[in-house]
């Protein structure tokens, strides 16, 4: 629940003042639980929503260097994505 909880206040809210924010959230990708990879994952791809010039890199760096996670990363990637597309005019003003 606390991964879910920090993706939406990524998404709204800058946490790059969190130093590492996002390595502690790919350390729970290594969970034995599926449900908190997901969260996890999801928590990544938000936190990238809040500030995209300093996580959106590190996504897709950690997609070519990280074949393990991949699939959760390209996950993290279709948030981006999925919050761009729902809300492209705001998004593309505030970029």
């Amino acid at each position: 629940m606390a991964l879910l909880c920090l993706g939406e206040i990524g998404r709204r809210k800058d946490l790059s003042n969190h130093v590492h924010i996002e390595n502690i959230v790919i350390e729970s990708f290594q969970s034995p639980f599926e449900e908190i990879k997901s969260a996890a994952s999801y928590a990544l791809g938000n936190i990238a929503v809040g500030n995209l010039s300093k996580y959106l890199p590190f996504i897709l760096d950690q997609i070519d260097n990280q074949q393990k996670k991949q699939y959760l990363l390209l996950h993290s990637l279709k948030e981006v994505g999925c919050y761009w597309n729902s809300d492209s005019k705001t998004q593309l003003t505030a970029v």
